[in-house]
């Protein structure tokens, strides 16, 4: 349960950050976007990576919307563009472990869980990895 608080707290710190104008921007895109999620609002978030390119949760939110849309290349690109802003975004990192796992590239994918891991170790993505499980 603490574990969690602290999660949600870290996640509320990259989606509403201290910038007025990335916040704005942050929750018309979740607002705009609702149930579609980031898919329903892609052109929206383009902009918001073209006019703020140091805004990690950018870069990763437009993984998801590419994710989600099977453009896997996309979303690994924009991963690492997010973890090159902020290394310990263990959503990135989960997402990395989720494309790769799904591409057969299970030792990428298992160390991609594992970085994720060690900065949140209790990512809910852990249980897709049998491997990670007390022998």
């Amino acid at each position: 349960a603490a574990a969690r608080a602290l999660a949600d707290r870290i996640w509320t710190i990259w989606t509403q950050p201290e910038d007025e104008t990335i916040a704005a921007r942050m929750k018309e895109i979740i607002e705009t976007g609702g149930f579609g999620g980031p898919v329903a609002v892609v052109p929206l978030i383009d902009a918001l990576v073209a006019d703020f390119p140091h805004y990690s949760e950018g870069w990763n939110l437009r993984a998801t919307a590419r994710f989600l849309r099977g453009d896997n290349d996309g979303a690994l690109a924009d991963i690492e563009e997010a973890l090159k802003r902020e290394p310990r975004h263990f959503g990135a990192l989960a997402g990395r472990a989720l494309i790769l796992r799904g591409q057969g590239k299970g030792e990428e994918a298992l160390a991609a869980i594992k970085a994720g891991l060690a900065i949140h170790p209790f990512l809910p993505e852990r249980h897709l990895f049998p491997e990670l499980a007390p022998q």
